[in-house]
């Protein structure tokens, strides 16, 4: 049997796929094209910008075919990827994979693109389509994400005063900033918004105003002190991987787990706010058997899941993104 051939391209030209010659051992071939799709995160799109580092790629690139020819007994591996813009509708990757049988060429081909898209430092940025609200659009969206940092100044500063209405306040004012990130999506989502202002500044504002409400609710004796610390130690974690990609031209936008953790948390720091202003309301006792049970058996419950939640999207958010903290880098 012939040596398998190996061929790897990385480019900024249209893609071709390459001669139909195959060995006759052959038994099976597969090509596959990855198509860019004319939508990302439900927004239409142009076209995605690819970049690469283009030695590290084709390193990688190459080090996934021959385990690929090792793993799956391949007589031929083409692995052809675009660089640079690339329109909706065109090819972003082209695929050729020959071996015996046929189900060794299909496992290869998904063993293939799932390696591809785990290891090889080639990123993409959607360049979503702007309409004429745009603009006005943009503008909005970072006043109001800036508003919400402005508000959660406002939030400690009520929440540590010794004003008779403070924890009141201060429970509006959490209220207020969450309604604005409410309205800073429905924003984003009218007029097709996404920025990396938006990708950085929103998670990061909701991890300030987050990390403040747990830690300003520690002496009030309403959360535990090891609950705020390991809400803020995952947010300095998450925050420093922006940062190392942002330093590698890459911008890491938030997940949905870690938005389902972020609302967790929002729901337990309006738990706990709550009970406190109705007691200075005195619209209950804080010697009363209803909120005692409220803030000692219902609270920990809140704080556990938000807890666990929290310590989870950390974890799975830095795993998926490990090749920035490889030793490598």
């Amino acid at each position: 049997m012939a040596n398998p051939v190996c061929e790897i391209l990385l480019t900024e030209g249209q893609l071709a796929a390459p001669s139909d010659d195959v060995d006759v051992v052959a038994g099976a071939v597969v090509d596959f094209l990855g198509i860019v799709r004319g939508s990302e995160e439900g927004r239409e799109i142009d076209g995605i910008e690819y970049e690469a580092h283009r030695e590290m790629a084709e390193h990688q690139l190459r080090g996934i075919a021959q385990q690929a020819i090792e793993k799956f007994a391949l007589q031929l591996i083409v692995l052809h990827h675009r660089t640079g813009f690339i329109a909706a509708g065109e090819a972003s990757l082209f695929m050729r994979v020959a071996s015996r049988h046929r189900a060794e060429a299909f496992r290869a081909s998904q063993w293939v693109v799932d390696e591809l898209k785990r290891k090889v430092p080639i990123w993409k940025r959607p360049k979503f389509k702007i309409y004429k609200e745009g603009a006005t659009g943009r503008k909005r969206h970072r006043e109001i994400t800036l508003s919400r940092l402005a508000l959660t100044v406002l939030f400690v500063l009520a929440l540590n005063s010794s004003w008779q209405y403070a924890r009141t306040s201060a429970l509006l004012i959490f209220l207020l900033a969450g309604l604005s990130d409410f309205i800073d999506g429905e924003i984003a989502r009218r007029y097709g918004v996404i920025t990396n202002f938006g990708k950085l500044m929103d998670p990061l504002v909701d991890k300030i105003m987050m990390a403040a409400a747990f830690i300003s609710l520690v002496p009030l004796k309403a959360v535990p002190a090891w609950a705020a610390t390991t809400v803020v130690a995952r947010d300095f974690l998450i925050t420093g991987l922006r940062l190392m990609a942002s330093a590698q031209g890459r911008v890491l936008p938030a997940e949905r787990l870690g938005k389902q953790k972020t609302s967790w948390q929002i729901i337990t720091v309006i738990f706990f706010l709550a009970l406190l202003s109705m007691a200075e309301l005195r619209y209950a006792s804080e010697t009363s058997t209803w909120w005692l049970r409220a803030r000692d058996e219902a609270g920990p419950i809140l704080v556990w899941i938000t807890v666990a939640l929290t310590i989870y999207s950390g974890l799975g958010f830095t795993w998926r993104n490990r090749e920035l903290i490889a030793p490598n880098q």
